[in-house]
């Protein structure tokens, strides 16, 4: 696809295609950096693995011992952009 004449529902289209296949390389790296199956020197970079733990809010143990939350919630707009191949 010619990015130079592309209409910018199409280029988004193509920008978010592009970020999809991105984050799967990424996850990939990822994954192998984790597990040791990747050297972690580069020529212009090093990869530093670490594990840390933290504490994060457990809605399941907040609802077990206060009850539903939910008289807590509220309404929250929310714009989506979404894209739609259209039909051929």
């Amino acid at each position: 696809m010619n990015k130079a004449n592309m209409k910018p529902a199409d280029e988004l289209a193509w920008i978010r295609q592009q970020i999809s296949e991105l984050k799967a390389r990424e996850e990939h790296l990822r994954s192998r950096f984790i597990d040791g199956t990747l050297p972690t020197d580069g020529d212009e970079y090093w990869i530093q693995v670490e594990r840390r733990t933290q504490n994060r809010l457990s809605r399941d143990l907040i609802e077990e011992h206060y009850g539903s939350l939910e008289p807590f919630y509220a309404p929250v707009d929310t714009t989506f952009v979404r894209v739609r191949k259209l039909p051929t």
